[in-house]
């Protein structure tokens, strides 16, 4: 277990470790975002002077990239659901073993925001 910035709280790395593969996900959603725009405007591009068997093939790479795409995201799903139920779980049990801190930290957060939210109406 290591500190977090200097304080008594200790993190296992064991347990976060879906971290790193938490934005290994968010890289390859990014990319895949990217290429299929880019490769969605060059075949639109295409199409605009294409006729026949041309716009037909067009048409079909279209086709072919959106589903492509809809499987890539859909296996980037399973595992941005995966880590939602490990941290979930996680959740749970630092609650369970620990209570006071949990309700500690809601507390001060709730009553950060609370201030927050008061100073900012009683600007004009």
């Amino acid at each position: 277990m290591q500190p977090i910035l200097g304080s008594s709280f200790a993190v296992d790395n064991e347990k976060f470790g879906h971290c790193t593969s938490a934005h290994k996900t968010c890289e390859n959603i990014s990319h895949e975002y990217k290429h299929f725009i880019n490769e969605i405007d060059g075949l639109v591009h295409a199409s605009a002077s294409a006729t026949g068997d041309e716009l037909a093939h067009i048409n079909q790479q279209i086709k072919d990239r959106v589903n492509a795409a809809k499987c890539t995201l859909d296996e980037n799903k399973a595992s941005i659901v995966n880590r939602f139920k490990k941290t979930a779980a996680f959740t749970e049990n630092y609650v369970h073993e620990q209570p006071w801190r949990a309700v500690t930290a809601g507390v001060v957060a709730g009553t950060l925001l609370g201030a927050l939210f008061f100073h900012t109406k009683k600007q004009p």
